[in-house]
């Protein structure tokens, strides 16, 4: 069996572009399935022992296409330490508003 290769530039550039076209949404996908896990693992394996639970809670995972060629996870946590129990601060955390 002979296997073809078309050289014109016209139709690598066509046939390049709807790969990409047809990548686009298995990689977003999979970006939306790995975000999931991810969220997941944050949560299992938090640095902190929890006192209320709003921090393991609120930590979660989103999914964006800032343009074309992007496809972005973002980690975020949803309370005002969150930061300072990621990062494991030896410190009790005390909100600026209550300092």
């Amino acid at each position: 069996m002979k296997i073809r290769f078309d050289r014109n530039k016209d139709t690598l550039e066509k046939g390049l572009a709807k790969m990409l076209e047809d990548a686009a949404p298995v990689i977003l996908k999979y970006a939306e399935t790995k975000a999931k896990v991810i969220e997941s693992e944050m949560k299992k394996d938090r640095p902190w022992t929890d006192q209320t639970g709003m921090a393991k809670a609120t930590l979660n995972t989103s999914v964006s296409t800032p343009n074309e060629n992007t496809v972005r996870i973002t980690l975020a946590h949803g309370v005002e330490y969150g930061i300072a129990v990621s990062i494991n601060l030896t410190q009790p955390y005390i909100p600026e508003s209550q300092r």
